[in-house]
């Protein structure tokens, strides 16, 4: 007689293939991290590009009934990495994937998480409604912009947070007289937590920006005077209002300035012509920087696996830290805590912005070498 399966009871959860982790071109050097920490392979899959710029996508082995990862954080260039998520997401769905995770250590279009004024998008929201639609079951996001973000999807969101490892930085410092601040009203409740953890005082900078990534006026709330300022922020964009929160910092009389963040976006030629890498330790990193960044200056990022399943992973957040003012410690291995980071001296210039290199991403992931 033959053997019969016994049946899966309707309404019941089907339980997910073979752990699969893949890779978009966005940020391959952490795919390869998380790949190491994981001890499984990164599944090859071919990504080129036709004349006319459109993504083509070539997924090498079976995916079907797979539990798969999809690591695409939407950095820079924001547009074509998503881009390059919705054509991957769409292509894992129709190989009948088992389920299909996207790993998005950074969301783009995340400060675009309300109406700020008539006629305004939400681009945040659009953006969660395209990946669902592509085929994603689950998202794994690392400090998100706004909170609120988790909600816009209609599927399971897991928001990790670089808050302990924040607190474990700071603790290391040994900052006779710390302040934690926030650089804007927004990040109050974020700084708060930190705080709390460390049992030190809270400030934060008021900000007006008359249009996006500018800032017009910058003042203290908080006693900051005879303090060490660390500054805690999800990410730096251009680095416009870190200057602006340093000086206004100083100018009330804080001993020093210290800016942690999550995500080192550092866009654009602001960034590079009031911002230059001084020392650090390269570990990992949510948003690549750019090759008019020296590749050994990058955030830390800590990657580590829960053992509670093969289909749970956790990613332990990343930091960043700037500084202006006081160069007594560094970042960097020999600095406290040993963690690392992206330490970037605000006060000092970089080279003219001509000597970096740009460059067209076409064919198989393959890029030429920074200068």
């Amino acid at each position: 007689m033959a053997e019969t399966r016994p049946l899966t009871p309707e309404g019941a959860p089907r339980q997910p293939g073979a752990l699969k982790l893949l890779s978009g071109d966005a940020n391959p050097e952490l795919a390869r991290k998380i790949a190491d920490a994981l001890h499984e392979p990164l599944d090859e899959m071919r990504i080129t590009r036709f004349a006319d710029g459109e993504y083509d996508v070539k997924i090498a082995h079976s995916v079907r009934g797979a539990d798969v990862f999809l690591i695409q954080p939407t950095c820079q260039p924001v547009s074509e990495n998503y881009m390059q998520l919705f054509i991957i997401l769409d292509a894992l769905r129709r190989a009948s994937a088992g389920r299909i995770t996207a790993v998005i250590p950074y969301y783009g279009y995340a400060r675009k998480e309300k109406k700020t004024q008539a006629r305004d998008p939400i681009s945040a929201k659009l953006m969660a409604d395209i990946i669902t639609l592509a085929g994603a079951n689950r998202v794994i996001a690392l400090d998100l912009h706004a909170d609120a973000i988790q909600g816009f999807f209609d599927i399971p969101v897991d928001h990790l947070t670089a808050e302990k490892l924040i607190v474990e930085y700071i603790r290391k410092l040994h900052l006779p007289n710390a302040v934690i601040v926030s650089p804007d009203v927004g990040g109050a409740k974020r700084v708060g937590d930190v705080a709390r953890l460390l049992d030190l005082p809270i400030a934060f900078v008021y900000k007006r920006r008359p249009k996006d990534d500018v800032v017009s006026e910058q003042r203290v709330v908080g006693d900051v005077n005879g303090f060490d300022a660390v500054v805690v922020d999800d990410l730096i964009s251009t680095g416009g209002t870190l200057v602006g929160v340093s000086q206004a910092l100083h100018a009330e009389g804080a001993t020093s300035v210290r800016v942690l963040a999550t995500h080192g976006v550092l866009a654009g030629s602001r960034t590079r012509s009031r911002c230059r890498p001084k020392s650090g330790t390269k570990k990992s990193r949510s948003c690549p920087l750019r090759h008019c960044w020296p590749k050994r200056f990058a955030a830390c990022t800590r990657i580590a696996r829960s053992a509670n399943s093969s289909s749970s992973q956790q990613l332990h957040g990343s930091h960043c830290l700037v500084r202006s003012g006081d160069h007594r410690d560094r970042a960097g291995p020999g600095g406290p805590g040993g963690l690392g980071g992206n330490v970037i001296d605000v006060d000092q210039p970089c080279p003219p912005p001509a000597a970096c290199r740009t460059e067209e991403r076409v064919g198989d992931r393959d890029r030429p070498a920074p200068p």
